[in-house]
């Protein structure tokens, strides 16, 4: 059994090469890198590179990457809209899509072999509260039409109302 360890434990520090190294001393053979700006800002060339260099050479492996729940840097719970690919209004739905995609455009540097993201989140009680999780499996040599594809299912979807659940399903 493969031991990954997720960065979100050290959410609230800079993802840099000390902690990926830490990672690797505790027994973990692989990361997921949680895609948080003020943790590991994806939209940074220079963070991706300073990482994607410390994987290279160096055995632990970047196994995943959570896509980000929020667009910017968390000052605290849900400060910013949610990153929310089922969100009923259209131009929150792209954007939301927009953000995803920026971040997985991590993957061309570092070789993940998997990425998730949450399909919404929603407030509950002044607190984020995820649902529905979706993983993808990524292979930077593999064309992107299968991400495009599940990004237009998501699109299409999001403005068709759950189904129901029958008395059976309970």
């Amino acid at each position: 059994m493969l031991r990954v360890l997720s960065t979100h434990l050290f959410l609230k520090q800079r993802l840099h090469p000390g902690l990926l190294e830490l990672a690797a001393r505790s027994g973990a053979q692989a990361v997921e890198i949680f895609a948080a700006r003020q943790h590991f800002d994806y939209t940074s060339r220079e963070h991706r590179a300073e990482l994607a260099s410390w994987f290279r050479s160096n055995q632990l492996e970047p196994f995943s990457m959570q896509c980000p729940s929020l667009p910017g840097p968390r000052d605290g719970p849900c400060r910013a809209p949610a990153v929310n690919v089922l969100h009923p209004e259209k131009a929150r739905r792209i954007d939301a899509m927009d953000e995803i995609k920026r971040a997985l455009e991590t993957a061309e540097q570092i070789p993940f072999r998997t990425s998730s993201f949450t399909l919404a989140n929603a407030m509950t009680g002044g607190r984020c509260a995820a649902s529905n999780t979706l993983s993808l499996p990524l292979n930077t040599s593999a064309p992107s039409p299968t991400l495009w594809a599940c990004a237009c299912w998501l699109r299409t979807s999001a403005t068709r109302p759950p189904p129901r659940a029958s008395e059976d399903d309970l």
